[in-house]
């Protein structure tokens, strides 16, 4: 094997590493249940690096310490939302389904939290989850990565969901985006027009929503 594969192999191995490592943080925050919110100390997963909060890991659940300092866990099910602020910065992750929109092993059953990055008529979600590229593991490596043959690395990774009012998730296909999001965005001129002319692009999105909210819609 040469030695460019094994350092391939070995930065995959890296960066499958960083991504299931992580420290945890105490911060005050809150929990918006059916019929209460609850002003808690929750704990919130760290990058590695950075040491910024794990968005991704807070997707399926979240824990929280209750009066006698036991850990509990609360699902994206049985919650609305969870929101706290970190380093100055506000974050806010609402519970939603009918996620089938995500693919992968996604079912349009599950509950997530997913960040709410911009509110309004038009609202805009992040997804947090991890590319999976393909790298190569010799066995000569030791047993920690695994038998000889392809295996799947990470890289952290977000993708933009929009929902208008309570309607359904819209992800927009990266490879068909102008076509996309002149069909989802047809209800307003201004905004197509923009997209028709190119001024908006995929990586306009949050500029996309702002322009909706502040000029389309009922």
């Amino acid at each position: 094997m040469t030695n460019i594969l094994k350092k391939v192999c070995l930065l995959g191995a890296a960066i499958v590493l960083i991504n299931s490592t992580s420290e945890a943080k105490k911060i005050q925050g809150k929990i918006v249940l059916a019929d209460k919110t609850m002003d808690v100390t929750l704990e919130v997963p760290l990058k590695m690096f950075g040491k910024k909060p794990n968005l991704r890991k807070l997707q399926k659940s979240v824990s929280y310490y209750d009066s006698n300092g036991q850990k509990v866990k609360v699902k994206a099910k049985d919650a609305k939302e969870i929101s706290f602020v970190f380093d100055t910065i506000s974050i806010r992750m609402v519970s939603l389904t009918n996620l089938s929109v995500i693919g992968g092993t996604t079912a349009a059953s599950d509950y997530l939290f997913l960040k709410l990055d911009v509110e309004g008529k038009l609202n805009m979600y992040s997804y947090y989850y991890i590319k999976m590229p393909m790298v190569y593991s010799p066995q000569s490596l030791g047993p920690a990565y695994g038998n000889t043959g392809w295996h799947t690395g990470g890289k952290s990774a977000k993708k933009h969901i929009f929902q208008k009012g309570n309607g359904e998730l819209r992800l927009p296909n990266s490879l068909t985006f102008k076509n996309d999001m002149l069909d989802y965005f047809s209800d307003c001129s201004e905004l197509y027009n923009k997209i028709e002319k190119r001024e908006f692009k995929k990586e306009s999105m949050m500029q996309i929503a702002l322009f909706y909210n502040a000029n389309c819609g009922k």
